[in-house]
């Protein structure tokens, strides 16, 4: 019988320990793979030359700007036109901590 390893990702994420000094961390991290994504696709398609990335910050309900504190952040949305899923692109997404991006060319 064969066995193949899987990973929990809420729990892996919630595992993650992150100082209140590095909470943006994934943020960041997000916005890199979005660089690399559209460095990638103008590798790919020398003609293409806009690159974009969105960033939307999402909120709860928010209040009136005169009654604070405002809502707190519940995440972020970051969408790109850069290369997107190709084959060794989501191969690299399915597998937990991986290092695909680390021996791409920048």
């Amino acid at each position: 019988m064969t066995k193949e390893f899987g990973v929990n990702l809420a729990g892996r994420v919630s595992n993650f320990e992150l100082a209140q000094s590095e909470v943006l961390f994934p943020l960041y991290e997000s916005i890199v793979n979005s660089i690399q994504a559209i460095e990638d696709r103008r590798l790919e398609d020398v003609s293409f030359s806009g690159g974009k990335i969105v960033v939307e910050i999402e909120r709860g309900i928010q209040l009136p700007l005169d009654d604070l504190p405002t809502a707190t952040v519940s995440g972020f949305c970051i969408r790109d036109n850069g290369i997107g899923f190709n084959g060794p692109n989501f191969e690299s997404f399915l597998q937990s901590d991986s290092t695909y991006s680390d021996s791409q060319p920048v």
